[in-house]
């Protein structure tokens, strides 16, 4: 057994979930197609380093965890069932919550969002800005919001059917069981975050992958969602990269999807 992003074997296509998350950050950071050269990529960071008041390391650091860990939704049981009992699995029906909840579960967990630091005023200043006082934590809980949370909560053009989003979603438990068949590809995606010195996550997927279970913390995005992006910085960088995160992942599944 595998764990798989796409499998349809009457038209004999598939796409392993490790070989996906590594290809779409491969494309987001190394910036290997032509369309986001390297230098394109390095604009987009500068700008959003200096409107959210953080490094341009942090900026990296977040983009590359969104984009390996955009699909985590993917990993429960119930969703990779399809994928062997029908060998079909081409849409995941609300992964992108998901994998937004995990993530601010693990933003939380792991002190990129500080306790102290409530999610309403996080939401207003994603649409407002930080605070003038706003110390260092608020700003890179902003930060992680806005590059992380946000684009992977709104990936795959889900925007689209905005209609799931005008009420907080819940999933059915704060926390949900991954297939075991996923373990081995969420320890690999450990391995590759090692790689690039993001330890303390790496480690966080490990205990997923040993525990079998993904954690979850949802959220009401109505805030940020009800409000016009335009003339806004916060809101248009939020665009920005979600634009960055579906261009590479629709450009890797379509190559490899057909």
């Amino acid at each position: 057994m595998r764990c798989y992003a796409f499998r349809d074997i009457s038209k004999g296509k598939e796409e392993l979930f490790v070989d996906h998350a590594i290809n779409v950050t491969k494309c987001a950071i190394d910036a290997q197609d032509a369309l986001f050269r390297v230098e394109d990529s390095r604009v987009l960071f500068t700008k959003a380093s200096r409107i959210l008041q953080v490094s341009i390391n942090t900026v990296k650091e977040f983009v590359i965890i969104a984009t390996l860990l955009h699909d985590m939704g993917k990993v429960w049981t119930k969703l990779q069932k399809p994928c062997f009992d029908r060998g079909v699995c081409t849409s995941f029906k609300d992964h992108d919550v998901m994998s937004a909840h995990f993530l601010l579960a693990m933003g939380l967990d792991l002190g990129y969002i500080p306790r102290d630091i409530r999610l309403k005023d996080l939401f207003i200043a994603m649409v407002l800005g930080a605070p003038l006082e706003a110390k260092d934590d608020f700003r890179q809980a902003l930060a992680y919001m806005v590059i992380v949370v946000f684009p992977v909560l709104l990936h795959n053009y889900a925007i689209a059917s905005s209609k799931k989003y005008s009420l907080p979603y819940r999933p059915p438990t704060a926390e949900v069981g991954v297939l075991e068949a996923c373990c081995d590809d969420v320890k690999a995606l450990a391995s590759y975050l090692k790689s690039h010195g993001i330890t303390g996550v790496a480690s966080y997927l490990e205990k997923v992958a040993d525990e079998k279970k993904l954690k979850l913390m949802p959220f009401d995005p109505y805030t940020v969602l009800k409000t016009s992006a335009h003339a806004l910085e916060i809101p248009t960088l939020v665009e920005a990269f979600i634009g960055l995160l579906n261009f590479c992942d629709g450009r890797i599944a379509s190559a490899r999807r057909g």
